[in-house]
């Protein structure tokens, strides 16, 4: 169990997103998955939400207001690092 900060909130809301996400793909495919029409609809939707979005979350890390709050500050940073490639992935897919 690890102990909890003030990030813990934040760290939560996105666990949760998580959640539901994963769930909602869970009940995609047990439905018999997506139509192709329907995937690159989807990869298209998610290459234009997450090219590029790395530098809004490096970009408010580097904030001077963000100085004293160094937990915060590696969440956002490590978080733009992570997200960097995903449009790639949809990129590769659509073609």
């Amino acid at each position: 169990m690890t102990t909890p900060t003030k990030l813990s909130p934040v760290l939560e809301v996105v666990e949760k997103a998580k959640t539901v996400f994963r769930a909602k793909l869970q009940c995609i495919h047990d439905q018999g998955g997506l139509t192709r029409e329907q995937y690159v609809r989807y990869l298209s939707f998610q290459y234009h939400l997450t090219k590029g979005v790395q530098r809004h979350f490096l970009k408010v890390a580097a904030h001077p207001r963000l100085a004293h709050k160094n937990l915060l500050r590696e969440f956002l940073f490590r978080f733009g690092l992570e997200e960097e490639p995903h449009y790639k992935v949809a990129e590769v897919d659509l073609q």
